[in-house]
């Protein structure tokens, strides 16, 4: 089964408008922190499909052994239960966290998710930070909600903490060939990430790691990891205030700044010229 981007969209938006909540109505729980990886999705690259041949329609029965587990819920522990099945020991895949913008699931993230998968030989994660109850911290370049997207750094960081503690738990990944890449706030977490893992490379798009004299980021990228990042130098959620990551890209001993000073845009990877550059990076950095 091929992944077209009306699965991926299908599977990570549909509990994105039901997780948004106002600020004054918003009471955080660390408890809900499980659901937003159970209710992002997992992606399998065809490569890895076809290799192992995994059954979606087994996936599909397998997501009624869940019960009590809202459906995509239900269906992403399926999926994990089948390569579980079909992997065996020695067998491990390479992969992809994903983690997606202050804005939540948006049109770029998915899009970005089903080029990843598409790359065919990694598996892809991607954690939903709003499928669970919490605030917007920004809706347009220039509306942000400062103090909730400082209070949102620590909600991201155990979203992923938590995302990367269950997929180690599985033997089929590849603890060799780790690979972190955010967007926006996500490009921030994933510099942020300071778990057990070992992490092959990381790579920011657009990330903000400074707000003015605030810094929002904790580098925790480590001497022997690689280190990607998308920049431009008209962003418009960078005109009143600089990003600060492509300083940490750069003072990176392992670190490649993709910067266009003239450009406007917020995603740079959408245009297929930056997207090649980060899909060879990808590849050149995984050792298989």
């Amino acid at each position: 089964m091929k992944f077209s981007f009306r699965n991926i969209i299908l599977t990570l938006s549909i509990l994105f408008v039901a997780g948004c909540q106002s600020t004054d109505k918003f009471n955080y729980s660390a408890a809900d922190t499980p659901m937003t990886f159970e209710r992002g999705g997992v992606f399998i690259g065809d490569n890895v499909a076809e290799r192992y041949r995994i059954d979606y329609d087994a996936i599909r029965a397998g997501a009624d052994k869940h019960q009590g587990k809202e459906w995509s819920a239900a269906y992403t522990l399926a999926k994990l239960d089948e390569l579980d099945a079909k992997l065996g020991p020695g067998e491990t895949v390479p992969l992809i966290v994903y983690m997606h913008g202050c804005a939540g699931i948006v049109i770029p993230s998915l899009r970005h998710v089903d080029a990843l998968t598409k790359l065919g030989d990694y598996i892809v994660a991607s954690p939903n930070s709003f499928a669970r109850p919490r605030p917007v911290s920004c809706r347009s370049a220039g509306d942000t909600d400062f103090q909730v997207m400082q209070d949102s750094r620590s909600w991201r960081r155990a979203e992923l903490a938590y995302a990367m503690n269950e997929l180690l738990t599985h033997s089929w990944v590849d603890r060799n060939n780790i690979f972190l890449i955010g967007h926006s706030q996500g490009g921030t977490t994933v510099l942020d990430y300071s778990g057990p893992a070992r992490i092959k490379g990381r790579v920011t798009m657009h990330g903000g790691c400074s707000v003015g004299s605030l810094t929002i980021l904790e580098d925790n990228t480590r001497p022997d990891e690689q280190i990607l990042g998308f920049h431009s130098g008209e962003d418009p959620w960078y005109q009143n205030y600089q990003s600060g990551c492509p300083h940490v890209v750069k003072r990176h001993p392992n670190g490649t700044l993709i910067y266009e000073s003239d450009d406007n845009t917020h995603d740079l990877v959408a245009k297929k010229k930056y997207w090649e550059i980060l899909a060879a990076w990808i590849r050149k950095h995984t050792d298989r």
